[in-house]
């Protein structure tokens, strides 16, 4: 059911698998807005997935309807599902969300992407300037919890892969605060981190899914893809949360930063691991592809990760070797503090390779032709 709330005419609201148009009868002007009220079921897949119920565990995540950004010269920015990769880009909006369980198991535990307030009805969240509101709800969850400064930081995971928790709670923490003083201000009260019934992982505003694969494989130290998956999903914050950019065309504007990000997490905390993260993450796979691909060049996983991610992470190292450290390090900031800033003017501060290559050439006047030719398509 929909209606605006001005009473202005509506046509028949045009649903098809991802999207759904709504069209006015008579135009906005320049200047107008307009309030639409949506009511709608969502059914859940009894499969595991980042929208999915489960014998263990329900997520919700891409639950709410939200409104397709639309840019000046290019129009409403929608893509269709790839085979490989996300393809969803949302503008930062305020979520006040209220949340009732019926007939809810004994022990429900719900992780969020944003602080819960008390709510005598069920759930209240309330989170302002985030691209999306995330909820994972389980009666097995043990919340695991630790901070960074003023930063709430929680593990939810499964009572079977504790010590695991422990280890990617510890990563995730210490990537909040190297990536904090690396790239910028962390600016979100809380991070969750969620052991997932599905495999891989993926980032949301405020929370993250690690698959239960990478917990019952650890054993012991850092030497493990919980680890630096731990670093990676949490660098999505900076890379996907805080700044966004077309996942679906230009992928290896997030991915590629947070595949680095695990390098530079290694570096700092872990020196005497770099050498297994380098020979265990990238060269074991010996990766090809150009950076810049879009998910629509892949029809499988692995190709698309090693282009993208991996040889993603390996042009920045070069780069960085180009440029030194320093230098770097300045353009990475530099990068950061200029897409956040956009945020704050437009909603959605997305990042383009126009504006990488711009605010590198303020760093870096040497010439950048072989490297991006190797790279890049």
């Amino acid at each position: 059911d929909s209606c605006l709330e001005n009473g202005l005419p509506i046509q028949e609201p045009q649903l098809n698998t991802t999207s759904m148009r709504l069209s006015l009868n008579t135009p906005l002007q320049a200047g107008e807005s307009v309030n639409i009220h949506l009511s709608y079921q969502v059914k859940l897949p009894s499969q595991a997935g980042v929208l999915s119920f489960g014998s263990s565990q329900v997520n919700l995540s891409g639950w709410v309807m939200v409104i397709v950004p639309f840019l000046e010269g290019t129009g409403w920015l929608q893509h269709p599902p790839g085979t490989v990769g996300e393809y969803q880009v949302n503008e930062l909006a305020d979520y006040d969300v209220r949340f009732t369980v019926v007939n809810p198991p004994e022990g429900l535990i719900v992780a969020a992407s944003a602080p819960q307030f008390d709510d005598a009805d069920g759930y209240h969240f309330v989170a302002k300037n985030v691209r999306n509101l995330t909820l994972s709800a389980s009666p097995d969850y043990e919340i695991l919890e630790s901070s960074v400064g003023s930063i709430r930081i929680r593990a939810y995971v499964f009572p079977e892969h504790l010590e695991a928790g422990f280890a990617a709670l510890e990563a995730t923490s210490k990537s909040v605060e190297l990536f904090s003083s690396i790239y910028g201000t962390y600016e979100r009260p809380s991070l969750s981190l969620v052991e997932s019934t599905f495999a891989d992982g993926i980032e949301f505003d405020g929370l993250f899914y690690l698959g239960q694969e990478y917990f019952a494989a650890y054993k012991s130290g850092t030497r493990n893809y919980l680890t630096a998956l731990s670093a990676h999903e949490t660098a999505h914050q900076w890379w996907y949360a805080m700044t966004s950019s077309d996942q679906a065309l230009e992928p290896w504007l997030d991915e590629a930063l947070c595949t680095f990000s695990e390098r530079l997490f290694y570096e700092s905390v872990h020196p005497e691991d770099v050498e297994w993260w380098l020979q265990t993450r990238i060269q074991i796979y010996t990766p090809q592809g150009a950076v810049n691909s879009s998910i629509y060049d892949f029809s499988a996983f692995r190709p698309y990760v090693n282009a993208v991610y991996l040889r993603g992470a390996e042009f920045l190292g070069d780069l960085r070797d180009k440029m030194e450290s320093s230098a770097f390090e300045a353009f990475l900031q530099d990068y950061f503090s200029t897409l956040n800033s956009k945020s704050e003017k437009d909603q959605l501060g997305l990042a383009t390779a126009e504006t990488f290559w711009q605010v590198l050439a303020n760093h870096y006047e040497g010439d950048l032709k072989d490297l991006r030719s190797e790279y890049f398509k």
